[in-house]
C-alpha cells in the first residue's frame, strides 16, 4: 500500500503537509549543549525559515522570517485551526512542533515523525537525517556550518539563497523517507497513533516537578562520593606529583598499582586495550568492574565501588541539573521525552538527557542505592490529582508461559498461586512460603531468602541465563553476598537451581530451542515459513513437526533478502536484518546486523515484544476512555486521575487486564498503588 491508503486505513487525513523550521544557532546557543524546550523558551530564539512541502501536490516552498507568520494563517484557513485536516509530517517532532505549539499555538492531532518511521524500520541504526538519506540512496543532505552565528538580517543574499536550498533540500529528503518508511510499519493502526501518543507526553506535559526536593537530592548524592571515599582514605599514601587527589588517583590508571598491591598475588587486575595503552577494565559494562565489585577481598570491592562512585554519582546530579532546566524552561512541568520505538523490541526508551525509563528502583541481584530511587519522587501529580500507577504482574513470565505451552504454569498463574515459593519448595525440598508480620524473625529471613531465590529463578531464568550469570548476579547482592562467603550456598546449588527450573518447567526450554530451529530454518529457506502453535499437542522436538501445517498460529518465522521477520501474535513484525547462519566450532550459529541470535535471545526478543503490544493496546484503550496516561515505564503505566475516583481506578485495571483479540488464554494480572509523588 503507498502512504495514502495507509493513513486512509487508520483514519488519518490524506492530505500531508511536511514542515521544517530552521533557527538561529551559535557555539553556545546550540542543542548540542541544552535541551529542546530551553532552546525553545530561550531569549535567543529566532526563526530563520521554513521550509514546506506539500505531498499531495509534490511541491516545496521556503518562506524568509517575515513571512512565516502569514503562512501559518494560511495553513490555518485551508487546513483549520489546528492543522486537523492534514497529517503534519517531520523530522525530530520534539522540535518542530514544539515550535509550532509554543510560538503559534498549534498542536496538530495527526503528527507523523519520520525518526519514529526509521526507528520501527530499524531501532538500532543512525537516525540523522544525513545517515537516512545515505542509507536510502537519496541526495546528501547539506551542512550548517555557514549559518552558524549569524541573525538571518545578516546573512548576506547569497547566503540567504543557500540556507533556501539547503531547507528545501531537508523537506525533499523528508518526503521520499516518508513514502519509504511508512509502508514498512507493521500494525499502522496501532503503531502510529501510539507514536502520537508517545510525542504528546512531550508536547503536552501535566506532571509537575518538585524543585526543592531535586537541590536538596543533589547535596545528597554530591555527600555520598565523599562517604565512599572516606572508606579508601588508605589510598592516599599513593600521593604523587601526577595524581594529588584522592579523587585523582582512583580515577586514573594509578589504581592499577594499587590493585596490584591488595589483591591476591597471582591474580592481575582486570586490563582491556585502550586506545593507545593497556587500561583497567573498569567501565560500568566490563566484566573487570563486574568482578572487583564481587571480589572476596572488601579493600578491593570498596576501590572498585569507590571508582564507580567517582565515574556515575556526577552523571546522576547532572541528570537532576538537566530536569531542574527543563521543567524551569516548560514552566513548571516536566516534558517526558521518550523514544517510540527506542529499542529493537518495540519498547520505548529514554532520551533527553533525563532518561525517565529509567529512574530506579529495587532489585535482588543488583539493587541500586537508595538515593537514584528518589529521583522518581522529584515527579509529582497535579493540583487536584493523584498518580494511578498500575503494574502488570510478571508479565514476561506468563507470556514466556504461555507462548511455550507450559500449561502448568500458566494454570498456576490464572489460580493467582505464589509461583515464587512454590517453585522454592521444589528446590529446597522443604515448605517455602511468602513471610508476614507473624512469623518470627528468624524464619521471616529463612523464608524470604528462600523465596527470594524462587522469584530470581521464575523472573530471570526464563531466557537461558546459566548458572555462572546468575551466581554472580547473586553475590553482586551485599545481603546475599555473605550467604555465599559462608558456605551457605555456592556455585552448585545455582547450578542446581538452573537445572530444577529447567526440569521443572521443560517446554520453556524447549521454546528456546523452537525459536533457534524456526530461525535457521527461514534463513536457509527463503521461500518457506514457519509457524508456532502454541499447543501441548505439537512437537517441537522435529522442526517439521509444526513446519507449514498448522493454520491459526502464535508466531510466524519468515525471511526475505537477507532480513527475518517474526510475526507476533499481535501481527506486528520484528526484523532482523541482513541475517544468515554460520558454521563454528560450536555448531551452526546465527549471526545478524548487530550481532549473535540464539534461541533464548530470540525468545526473550519475542516475550518482551508481546508484553510491549499489551501495554500499547492498553494505553490508547486507556486514552479512548479518556483516562490521563501521563508517563508510563516498562510494564507500569502512570495516570493523572481526580483525588479518590474509585470508579476511574477500577476502569483502569479493567482496561489493563482485558485480553485482548490476540491473548486467549493468556493471565494478565495488574497490581496498583495510589501516590501523590512517581513510586514503586
Amino acid at each position: 500500500m503507498n502512504y495514502k491508503d495507509i493513513l486512509r486505513n487508520i483514519g488519518w487525513p490524506t492530505i500531508c503537509l511536511i514542515l521544517d523550521f530552521e533557527t538561529y544557532f551559535d557555539s553556545e546557543y546550540t542543542l548540542s549543549k541544552m535541551s529542546i524546550p530551553e532552546y525553545v523558551a530561550d531569549d535567543k530564539f529566532e526563526l530563520t525559515g521554513l521550509g514546506e512541502g506539500h505531498l499531495n501536490q509534490n511541491t516545496i516552498s521556503f518562506y524568509q522570517p517575515d513571512r512565516i507568520a502569514g503562512a501559518i494563517v494560511a495553513y490555518k484557513n485551508v487546513l483549520g485551526e489546528n492543522l486537523e485536516l492534514c497529517t503534519v509530517v517531520v523530522k525530530n517532532a520534539k522540535f518542530d512542533i514544539l515550535i509550532l505549539k509554543e510560538k503559534f499555538g498549534i498542536n496538530p492531532p495527526h503528527i507523523i515523525d519520520i525518526e519514529d518511521l526509521s526507528r520501527h524500520y530499524d531501532a538500532r541504526m543512525k537516525h540523522r537525517l544525513k545517515d537516512l538519506a545515505k542509507m536510502f540512496d537519496l541526495k546528501a543532505k547539506g551542512d550548517t556550518v555557514q549559518f552558524k552565528g549569524l541573525h538571518y538580517e545578516e546573512l548576506s543574499e547569497s547566503t540567504k539563497a543557500d540556507l533556501s536550498e539547503y531547507c528545501k533540500g531537508d523537506v525533499e529528503i523528508e518526503s521520499k523517507l516518508f513514502k519509504v518508511l511508512l509502508p514498512e510499519i507493521s500494525n499502522p493502526h496501532i503503531e502510529i497513533p501510539l507514536a502520537r501518543h508517545t510525542l504528546q507526553l512531550y508536547l503536552e506535559p501535566k506532571i509537575k516537578f518538585d524543585f526543592e526536593k531535586a537541590e536538596k537530592l543533589k547535596k545528597d548524592m554530591e555527600q555520598e562520593v565523599d562517604k565512599i571515599l572516606d572508606k579508601v582514605k588508605w589510598v592516599e599514601e599513593y600521593t604523587d606529583k601526577k595524581h594529588k587527589t584522592l579523587k585523582k588517583i582512583i580515577n586514573s590508571n594509578k589504581l592499577v598499582e594499587i590493585l596490584y598491591d591488595v589483591l591476591p598475588e597471582d591474580e592481575p587486575p582486570p586490563m582491556k586495550q585502550g586506545k593507545n595503552k593497556m587500561i583497567l577494565a573498569v567501565a560500568k559494562d566490563d566484566e573487570g568492574l563486574r568482578h572487583l565489585l564481587t571480589h572476596q577481598r572488601e579493600k578491593v570491592r570498596l576501590l572498585a565501588q569507590a571508582r564507580q562512585a567517582i565515574s556515575s554519582w556526577p552523571l546522576h546530579i547532572k541528570r537532576i541539573q538537566r530536569m531542574i532546566n527543563i521543567a524551569e524552561a516548560s514552566g513548571g512541568v516536566l516534558p517526558i521525552p521518550l523514544k517510540y520505538y527506542g529499542g529493537h523490541t518495540g519498547r520505548w526508551s529514554g532520551t533527553g538527557g533525563i532518561n525517565l525509563q529509567n529512574l530506579g528502583g529495587k532489585g535482588r541481584g543488583k539493587p541500586l542505592h537508595p538515593l537514584i530511587g528518589q529521583v522518581k519522587g522529584l515527579l509529582c501529580a497535579p493540583t487536584g490529582h493523584e498518580f494511578f500507577i498500575a503494574d502488570y504482574c510478571q508479565i514476561e513470565a506468563r507470556i514466556l508461559a504461555w507462548l511455550a505451552g507450559q500449561d502448568d504454569l500458566v494454570a498456576a498463574f490464572a489460580r493467582g498461586e505464589d509461583i515464587y515459593s512454590e517453585f522454592a519448595t521444589k528446590l529446597f525440598g522443604q515448605l517455602v512460603y511468602k513471610p508476614d508480620e507473624t512469623d518470627p524473625e528468624p524464619v521471616a529471613k529463612i523464608m524470604s531468602i528462600r523465596r527470594g531465590f524462587g522469584k530470581d529463578a521464575i523472573l530471570g531464568a526464563g531466557y537461558g541465563m546459566g548458572a555462572n550469570r546468575f551466581y554472580d548476579n547473586c553475590v553482586e547482592n551485599d545481603n546475599l553476598r555473605v550467604l555465599f562467603e559462608s558456605g551457605k550456598y555456592d556455585r552448585k546449588f545455582i547450578e542446581k537451581l538452573i537445572k530444577k527450573y529447567r526440569i521443572t518447567y521443560p517446554r520453556i526450554p524447549g521454546f528456546w530451542t523452537m525459536c533457534e530451529k524456526a530461525f535457521k530454518w527461514v534463513i536457509k529457506h527463503p521461500d518457506e515459513t514457519v509457524i508456532y502453535p502454541v499447543s501441548a499437542a505439537t512437537g517441537i522436538s522435529n522442526i517439521d513437526n509444526f513446519h507449514n501445517t498448522i493454520k491459526g498460529y502464535k508466531l510466524l518465522f519468515k525471511s526475505h533478502n537477507n532480513t527475518a521477520f517474526i510475526t507476533l501474535p499481535s501481527g506486528r513484525e520484528l526484523r532482523y536484518p541482513n541475517c544468515r547462519v554460520i558454521k563454528t566450532i560450536m555448531g551452526e550459529e546465527i549471526r545478524w546486523k548487530w550481532g549473535h541470535l540464539w534461541g533464548g535471545s530470540i525468545a526473550e526478543n519475542i516475550v518482551q515484544a508481546v508484553a510491549r503490544d499489551i501495554m500499547a493496546e492498553a494505553i490508547l484503550k486507556l486514552e479512548k476512555f479518556r483516562v490521563n496516561v501521563v508517563h508510563h515505564v516498562h510494564d507500569e503505566t502512570i495516570s493523572s486521575i481526580k483525588r479518590n475516583d474509585l470508579q476511574v481506578q477500577q476502569k483502569i485495571v479493567d482496561i489493563m487486564c482485558e485480553n485482548l483479540s490476540w491473548t486467549e488464554g493468556l493471565p494478565i494480572d495488574v497490581e496498583a498503588v495510589v501516590s501523590m509523588r512517581l513510586s514503586k
